[in-house]
């Protein structure tokens, strides 16, 4: 009989833990979609906002000594890279990136995940263009090569494979291609596993395609497919104003070619 019971609150023990874990999670998973939304809508919200959501985003996982929380922490801090990269704060950008590059790393060497090497390779592939020319040499090509190891743990991760593609599609020549670019974005579309992120840079990418090629109707009609996911985006407003007349990153040009000949 006391055997019994004894199993019976340890089953009721377990239920409860269960349940506040579940329960944990989808706090977690809300807070994290207002950080990632008010980011990506960056012309229409303010840094304090932006710091506050953080921060209350970041305390529900400090507990957390998993490696998921490393993840998690490394893709708050990724979107904070982000959203002063559009504040113009390269500093406070940099920190951000490589502080979510550090917990990418952490959860990596402990166990490898899909989504572990998605996070470093994102923060790469934001960090390389704001930092020296000398860091973007040395570490732009590793973007692909990570998220292709990503790719090997799940071939249907869309994140992952749009990192790929966005190399051919935002690089200068001789790595641009986009040709190429379009038809890897039409294959994420049909063929992976897209969240709302994914597909807004998906849409995003075939708007900015069209646009580098001055065919702005086509462009429009992708610019506005995204604008219906993320309308105060600061890079998609400046497409759609028809404000946007460079590439973010530097002329590597010249460099590129002396190795490609090597």
């Amino acid at each position: 009989m006391k055997l019994r019971r004894i199993k019976v609150v340890f089953l009721q023990y377990l239920f409860l833990f269960t349940l506040s874990n579940l329960v944990a999670q989808s706090d977690y998973s809300e807070s994290y979609d207002i950080l990632r939304d008010s980011v990506y809508n960056s012309t229409n919200t303010t840094e304090s906002n932006v710091l506050t959501q953080y921060k209350t985003t970041i305390s529900l996982i400090e507990n957390d000594n998993t490696i998921e929380s490393n993840i998690k922490f490394s893709q708050c801090d990724y979107l904070m890279g982000l959203y002063y990269i559009d504040l113009s704060k390269i500093q406070k950008a940099i920190e951000y990136l490589e502080s979510s590059m550090n917990w990418a790393e952490k959860a990596n060497k402990i166990n490898p995940t899909a989504q572990g090497y998605l996070a470093y390779a994102e923060s790469l592939a934001q960090i390389c263009p704001i930092k020296p020319t000398s860091f973007l040499i040395a570490n732009g090509l590793k973007v692909p090569s990570i998220s292709k190891k990503a790719l090997k743990l799940d071939n249907k991760l869309g994140a992952a494979r749009y990192l790929i593609c966005s190399v051919i599609v935002y690089s200068p020549k001789p790595l641009k291609n986009l040709a190429k670019g379009k038809k890897v974005l039409k294959q994420i579309l049909e063929n992976d596993n897209l969240d709302k992120e994914d597909c807004f840079n998906v849409y995003k990418s075939f708007g900015y395609i069209y646009y580098q090629q001055k065919n702005f109707t086509e462009a429009d009609i992708w610019l506005k497919k995204a604008a219906e996911i993320y309308p105060y985006n600061k890079f998609l407003l400046s497409m759609q104003n028809r404000e946007y007349t460079k590439d973010a990153f530097v002329d590597i040009e010249p460099v590129i070619d002396s190795i490609l000949e090597e």
